[in-house]
């Protein structure tokens, strides 16, 4: 099999003249799940949104459930673009997104800089603002609405961000 066709199976677009095929090709997809593959550029959030909305109406998820949701979604998708690869550095990452037994389970996956957000220690939200550390406030806003929250590093070098969401459908 070509390099292009094994693009296209994993992305489903010609990436033929794309700087970022060749990352493309090595990505580890979730096969089966709904998924998409972005690069890790700010004009990606768009795409991000539009899939992860389509995804969630096919799971018959409410509206207002899917604003939540998309919420925390966005805010890791937008921290992954910002942070995890040095700036400059072409990158990817992955969402993929299932539904069972009503709970929905979303997977962000990337080869940036290691960053286990389950680690991290938000500073006191009742603090004065001065006396706050930089940064965190995101990292609250996606565990104050998921219902979980797990990170693994693997042994080839993935990020792997899961979310799960008991919802009522």
């Amino acid at each position: 099999m070509e390099n292009s066709e094994k693009t296209q199976l994993i992305d489903n677009r010609n990436t033929s003249d794309d700087k970022y095929a060749p990352l493309y090709i090595q990505w580890k997809s979730s096969a089966g799940l709904p998924h998409i593959i972005l690069k890790n550029e700010m004009s990606e959030v768009k795409r991000m949104h539009d899939f992860f909305k389509e995804v969630c109406t096919g799971f018959n998820i409410d509206n207002e459930t899917f604003k939540m949701l998309n919420l925390a979604v966005e805010e890791w998708v937008v921290n992954v673009v910002s942070y995890a690869y040095p700036k400059g550095t072409h990158g990817l990452l992955e969402l993929a997104v299932d539904k069972a037994d009503g709970v929905i389970m979303i997977k962000i996956s990337d080869k940036g800089m290691p960053f286990d957000p389950t680690q991290y220690n938000v500073s006191d939200l009742d603090a004065p603002l001065s006396e706050r550390k930089l940064g965190g406030l995101g990292i609250h806003l996606v565990k104050s609405i998921m219902d979980s929250i797990s990170y693994e590093r693997t042994a080839d070098g993935y990020n792997i961000l899961r979310l799960t969401k008991i919802i009522e459908t």
